[in-house]
């Protein structure tokens, strides 16, 4: 537990009717909202404030406000939502936060193969809770990941930014299997085109299949320290071209197997390719066949 009188509390605020200080130490930002660290005096220890860039992008965060919520405070790799409420003209949630904890795109690329796997099943088992609960987190991407100690050998991984995520309720998967395109679905979640899967460059439906081969992507990145379809530009990584791009994730086993990664990768590619719009992953089947012997 942290003492408030450790806290430097210049030009932090406190949430009217709660006991949580937004600090002035900004964590990350992105398109939509800003995070900050916050500090709960109540529980005596720290959190993440996400708060809405604008009024413009309140909808979104209340979007993923709902879907925290769905998920609950006790889903592993998820960080429980603490609060979540109107902040003048913007809207924010709180949610639990652990120390120590860094983006995966800090470890790439990884050369311990033992770290690398157990980040893999760890991911897995996180993916296998949210889609237990029929969300479909629909960025996934190392940004979106944090990692915890993964060089002590206690590997902990969560899960963040569910703003684009999808309830893979009745409604959506009628949606999906009536749309000759995306249609409805597409409207309410963005994503990010460097990890995204195929169906998502080609304005298809979007389902477990594609969280599982975006990790894919993902997991190829933390080896590799880079993706095929991405170049170095002036000190930049810069992506190709969206054609040039979604021709390069459809070769994406001789990429694997060009690089050197890992062989596994390109079994769960190609087992995620093959899954249809509404059909579950067999989790037991990923984790103790395909990555048994990793």
């Amino acid at each position: 537990m942290v003492s408030e009188e450790c806290l430097d509390t210049e030009g932090a605020s406190v949430i009217p009717g709660t006991t949580i200080t937004i600090l002035p130490r900004m964590l990350g930002y992105g398109g939509t909202a800003v995070v900050y660290d916050g500090y709960d005096a109540h529980y005596q220890q720290h959190c993440a404030v996400k708060v809405s860039r604008t009024a413009n992008d309140v909808a979104q965060l209340k979007h993923e406000a709902q879907i925290y919520r769905h998920l609950g405070m006790r889903t592993m790799g998820v960080p429980g939502m603490i609060w979540s409420g109107k902040i003048e003209d913007k809207h924010a949630i709180v949610l639990s936060r652990s120390t120590g904890q860094q983006p995966l795109t800090s470890f790439a690329p990884m050369a311990s193969m033992e770290t690398f796997r157990a980040v893999g099943i760890k991911l897995l088992a996180c993916l296998r809770e949210i889609h237990y609960k029929r969300v479909v987190h629909g960025d996934i991407k190392p940004p979106n990941i944090l990692v915890f100690e993964p060089r002590s050998g206690r590997v902990q991984v969560s899960l963040i930014d569910f703003g684009y995520a999808v309830l893979m309720n009745k409604q959506y998967l009628r949606q999906a299997a009536e749309a000759s395109s995306y249609s409805i679905a597409r409207n309410v979640r963005g994503g990010t085109c460097i990890f995204a899967s195929i169906n998502w460059q080609r304005n298809t439906s979007i389902s477990y299949r594609d969280d599982l081969e975006s990790l894919v992507y993902t997991l190829y990145f933390l080896k590799c320290g880079a993706l095929p379809w991405c170049v170095a530009h002036k000190g930049r990584v810069q992506a190709l071209d969206t054609d040039h791009m979604l021709e390069c994730k459809l070769q994406m086993c001789q990429w694997i197997k060009a690089s050197g990664a890992p062989p596994q990768l390109a079994s769960l590619w190609q087992y995620a390719r093959d899954l249809q719009v509404d059909e579950e992953p067999d989790y037991d089947y990923i984790i103790h066949t395909i990555f048994q012997d990793f």
